[in-house]
Order: C-alpha cells, then structure tokens, then sequence
C-alpha cells in the first residue's frame, strides 16, 4: 500500500489536474487528515479556491500561498508543478481521498489509544468508571468523525422509501403512527411520539414536569418492545426509583420517603416492584453529563436491545444541567451546541427524545402564568432544534383553587408536522401522577377558566 506522503500526494496532485473532482474529495476528508502539516496548507488553499468555483490548478494555487506568505514553506511553485505531474489520475481521486481517511482513522486511533493508556497507568485519582466513561466519550468521537458522509443524494434515492412509509402509515388508518404516551388527549394530536423526534416539555418548577416524563417512560416500557433510556441529572436513580413505585402503587410519596405504611400498603410495593422489575427502564445519574456521553451511552443500549425492539424512548431531565465536554464561556451557545447534539441524539438511535427544559423566571412577573415560547428564549436553539414543545401549567401553583388542583395543562405550542393545541390531563401531586382527565371535568375547566 502507498505511503501516507504517496497518497496525500495523489489527493493534491488530482485536484490541482481537476477541480472537477473536489466536490467527491472534499465530502470524503478534511484538511485535518493529511499527516504533512504542508500538504494541509496546500489542501486548504485548493478548498478555499475550489469553495470559490476557481481553478485550482499550480499557478492559482501559488499565488494564493505567496500572498498568506505561506508559499516558500510548503516548498514554493517547483514543489506544487510536482505533484502536479505524479503519474497519476484526477478521476482516482475520491479512491486517494478514502485512502487518506482511512490513514487518519488509523492514526487518530492509536494516538487515542496511547492517551487511554497513559492515563489508565496514571489515573490522577480518576476511578475505573471515569476511565471507561472516557474511553468510550473518546472512541465515539472519533467515530463521529471518521467519515464525512455525502448525504446529499437525488431525490429518486427518497422516494421508493417514502411511498413504503406512506402505504405502511395507509394500513394504520384508525392507529396511531407513533408511540403512545398513555395520555389520549395527547396522542390525539401527536399521532403518538414519533421516532427521531426532540421533544420539550418546559415549565416552572413544582409544575410535574419530571413526574410527566416518568409517566411517559413507564406507559412505553410497560406497552412497547425495547428498552427505555432515563438521565436524570437533578434526582438520583433510588430517588426516581422510589417516585416511581409510589406512583404505579398509588400511595402518597411522603409516605414511602418515611417508610410510614400500612400492612396494605407494603402488600401494594412489594407488588408493583415485582412489575416494575421487568420494564426494560435504565437509569443514569450521572450529573452534569454531556451530549457525547448520553450518544454513547444510548447507541450502546440501542446496540444491545437490538434484537428486542431496540431504544424506544430517552428522557432526559433536564437540560439546563447537562454541559458540553469543552465548557463554554457563554452559556446559551453551549446549550445550542447541548439542544442540536439532542437532535442528532434523536435521529442517530431513531428514537423519540424527551428533555425537560426549565423556564426564565420572567413568567412569574406576569399577571398569566402561563408560559409561552418566549420564555425559554434563555435555553440556546432549544426553540429551533425541538420537534414539538410542550409546556405545563397548573393553575393550582399560583392560586390554589380546590375545584382545580388535580388539573394540569399541557400546551403543545410548537409542532413541527401538525397542529397547534392546549390539552388538560389529571394530576395527582402526592403520587405524582398523571393520568387522562375525565370529559366532564374538560367541560367544566374550560368553561370556568379565562384567558388573561
């Protein structure tokens, strides 16, 4: 096999024969898999000409490395008219491209399994978790990076695909498309969660925002094949865990915190923890954990239940805790970079992800409560990267109406392929409950209620 020098010298010297080829090359590499820091400067002016719909051949090449004064280093114009004459063939250059890739692959491998060695010898108290964490964290990144794919494809490639998904959707006339969140208020107008989706559930706090998503994760383990992903990065796995039980055994959450129950009630736990044994539900508690380490950990899972109906649902609770591995001084582009990575999360493992989002607190500066899409203006491109938002409200939080205080509103003001709706759901505050509310009690709400 050529060397690395002898195939860099291939993708150069093909291009400057051609740039007909650049747009094949320039999807398959980048400048930063050349090894020769020289071949990388030249690459990049051959991209910066090429971006430009320039030629690309020695002479424009030159000039543009003489006037960034770069030209004498990567061995002036005697060095570029060389790789110019290589025998070789601009119409090989995307199989010279794949080669380099697969050079740099190679190379970034072994230097990230040097690294992994070095620090497994000297863990500077990190403990053997930390270590696998960051192998893994590391491993995933490279292969995010190994290929830059060429995703733009003629269109005929899509529509055999979307026929078969349109004539699947025709036999489930009458079903819903997604998966069902338990909730018929809800499904009504999702159509049931969809694979690939980002969904917001946003509200102040006390709203039920994290007893929802649970709601959500127990109805699909308990109804769907696969597995169920939780990161809960505000309460820990016993904690969640213990919610949950209280909820499925229908008993008040401060009685099981104390342990204070009846001979009933303990008949009652030990019950729904045998049900609750055998949902496919996984738990992390990992706080402050970034996007990469949940992609890793989800396609892991993904990967596992693969024969089992896969990865059916992530929840992440919530995002405001979550940080990218690089901390960025400014914190709402880090949580754009947290929001698009949850998206790419979604349609890499072709799952719906669910994230909790808090709000700013100019909601309660209103006389409505109610919050809107404005308010979570603070949270990145959370706006732009989520499928659906929903955001939840109980009046009972600020005026503490009796009639009222088991109804929850559940505004869904952001839907990316359907309609716009409030819908209102039951909300049992001492088991954390969410259920379907009864039609009669809609009626009723609705005519009470007035919009400020």
């Amino acid at each position: 096999m050529p060397s690395n020098t002898e195939l860099e010298q291939a993708v150069l010297g093909s291009l400057l024969l051609s740039v007909e080829k650049y747009p094949e090359v320039d999807a398959l590499i980048t400048s930063g898999d050349f090894e020769s820091d020289v071949h990388r400067e030249i690459y990049e002016c051959i991209k910066e000409l090429a971006d430009q719909g320039k030629a690309t051949d020695h002479i424009t090449v030159s000039k543009l490395l003489d006037r960034k004064n770069s030209l004498k280093r990567v061995g002036g114009v005697d060095y570029l008219k060389e790789l110019q004459t290589i025998p070789i063939t601009a119409f090989n250059a995307d199989s010279y491209a794949n080669s380099v890739k697969e050079q740099s692959v190679d190379r970034n491998l072994r230097k990230v399994l040097n690294e992994l060695l070095s620090t497994a010898k000297d863990p500077k108290g990190k403990t053997s978790d930390d270590l696998l964490n960051d192998a893994e964290t590391k491993i995933f990144e490279l292969s995010e990076n190994r290929s830059k794919t060429d995703s733009l494809k003629k269109i005929d490639e899509y529509v055999g695909q979307t026929l078969d998904r349109l004539d699947e959707l025709a036999k489930k006339q009458g079903e819903l498309i997604g998966l069902s969140s338990g909730f018929k208020a809800v499904d009504g107008i999702t159509q049931g969660l969809q694979d690939e989706d980002l969904i917001v559930i946003a509200g102040r706090p006390s709203m039920g925002k994290t007893s929802l998503a649970m709601n959500i994760a127990e109805n699909i383990a308990k109804n769907e094949d696969g597995c169920v992903a939780v990161f809960s990065l505000e309460m820990s796995s016993q904690s969640l865990t213990a919610r949950m039980m209280a909820s499925m055994a229908g008993i008040s959450q401060s009685n099981v915190k104390s342990a204070n129950l009846t001979d009933r009630q303990w008949e009652k736990i030990a019950q729904q923890s045998a049900k609750l044994k055998d949902l496919d539900i996984f738990i992390d508690d990992t706080p402050n954990i970034s996007p990469v380490e949940i992609r890793a950990k989800s396609r892991r899972l993904a990967k596992q239940y693969r024969d089992k109906g896969g990865l059916s649902l992530v929840v992440i609770d919530y995002i405001q805790l979550m940080q990218m591995p690089s901390r960025s001084e400014n914190r709402v582009n880090e949580l754009s970079d947290i929001s698009r990575a949850l998206k790419g999360l979604a349609k890499e493992v072709k799952a719906p992800v669910i994230v909790l989002s808090q709000l700013n607190r100019g909601v309660e500066q209103r006389p409505n409560k109610r919050p809107q899409m404005s308010d979570l203006r603070d949270s990145g491109a959370i706006e732009q990267d989520a499928d659906l938002i929903f955001m939840l409200y109980r009046d009972w939080v600020y005026n503490k109406n009796e009639e009222w205080k088991s109804v929850a509103e559940l505004n869904l003001v952001k839907h990316r392929n359907g309609p716009t709706k409030r819908v209102l759901l039951s909300f049992r505050d001492e088991l954390t409950r969410f259920d379907n509310l009864a039609p009669e009690v809609m009626n009723s709400y609705a005519q009470d209620r007035t919009e400020d």
